[in-house]
Order: structure tokens, then sequence, then C-alpha cells
């Protein structure tokens, strides 16, 4: 994403414009037989949604910005002298859209939520199958989602089709 494109156009980056940033190739998704499987300890009755079964719930659409955990580190090449891994940009690893999805509170409960859950652990559909775990407090949270519409069209491929996880990682607030 080049913020010199972005002139002009407002707060919202075009998905064609937003950045892409995979640690694999894009896994090439079948809808007719993908399913998102909710199981382990935390719930009592394990099961699986289609995609049609996600999108018939009750939907949110947020505006948020998503940002590469490596952004800026073209910076760190330039001051410290050592090589760095994956893209150097310098800014570009973060954009703004309009995310629309259903609550991950939402799809947790119907498969029976225990009140001893203690974490959730997404994976993902590439072939390194990375997993990175985070609280049921967040999971619960009206801001953490499981998006299927990205700037209100369908979630483009390289942005997580067909369902991706949207998680608010923190909040800034202060007191006076």
């Amino acid at each position: 994403m080049r913020w010199e494109a972005l002139y002009g156009r407002g707060y919202l980056v075009p998905t064609a414009m937003f950045f892409v940033r995979n640690n694999n190739p894009t896994p090439n998704i079948d809808l007719a037989t993908w399913q998102l499987r909710i199981e382990g300890s935390g719930v009592e009755r394990p099961r699986t949604f289609t995609y049609d079964e996600i999108l018939s719930m009750p939907s949110v659409s947020v505006i948020r910005a998503i940002e590469c955990a490596g952004n800026g580190r073209n910076f760190f090449q330039k001051s410290h002298s050592k090589k760095i891994e994956g893209t150097p940009w310098n800014l570009g690893g973060i954009g703004v859209a309009e995310w629309t999805g259903v609550l991950l509170g939402d799809v947790l409960k119907r498969a029976g939520l225990k009140p001893t859950a203690r974490d959730v652990m997404p994976v993902s559909l590439d072939e390194k199958k990375i997993q990175r775990p985070f609280s049921i407090e967040k999971a619960l949270e009206e801001d953490t989602l499981l998006v299927y519409a990205m700037n209100g069209d369908i979630l483009p491929i390289d942005h997580g089709f067909p369902i991706r996880v949207l998680v608010l990682e923190f909040r800034l607030s202060y007191t006076k």
C-alpha cells in the first residue's frame, strides 16, 4: 500500500490498494466443502458452521485499522544495518477498511461455551496452520468478529476468504 496513492481518497483504503502480507501461498478454498469448526474442551457441543450459516447470522459492520506486526521494518534495517526478513515496508503495512461479519462470541455460544473456557485458538488455513491464542474474555467482546466482507464486498482471497478473525488488540485510554 502506497501512502502517496491515497491522497484525496478519504479514510478507507480501497480493497485493491490494501496491503497484503501472507506467510505462505494463499490457500485455494472451496466453499462447497469449507466449514468453520468450533471444538475443544471449552465447548459442550463441538460443531461446524457452513459459510451460508455464518452469513445467515446477525451481522455487524465496523471500521477498523489493521497493521502488520512488521510495519516499518525497513526503518529497523536502516537504523541497525541488519538484513530484515519479509516485505521491506516503510509504512505500507497498515490500512483502514469496513469489515462485516458476525460476533465470534455468538458463534462460540452456539457451540455451548463452557464457563471453564479460558481461551480460543484460531488456526489458519494455509500450509503452516499458524495459531495465535487469545483470551475467552477477548473472544466474547463485541469488537471481536469473524468477518466475511471487506469494504462492502466478499472478503478477497488474499485477505482471508472465506472468514478471517478480526480482533481489536488494544484500546487507548487516558485519565485526566
